[in-house]
């Protein structure tokens, strides 16, 4: 898990903008019901590593428009 709790307090309306404005899917802590889970998210990276490049440049300027 990811913690997101510095950008967040919502995971699964974070993961929703994420998909939306940079088509990265993650997935919110809340679909797994751990503790905390509202402030995390997961990622799954069962892909090749110029896809992952990718996918952390867009995860990265979305971070950085808050």
């Amino acid at each position: 898990y990811a913690g997101v709790d510095h950008l967040t307090d919502d995971s699964y309306q974070w993961c929703q903008d994420l998909l939306e404005q940079e088509a990265v899917a993650a997935t919110p802590g809340l679909d797994f019901g751990i503790e905390g889970a509202r402030s995390t998210v997961r990622f799954a990276y069962a892909t090749d590593l110029v896809q992952l490049e990718r996918a952390i440049e867009r995860i990265a300027r979305f971070i950085q428009r808050g």
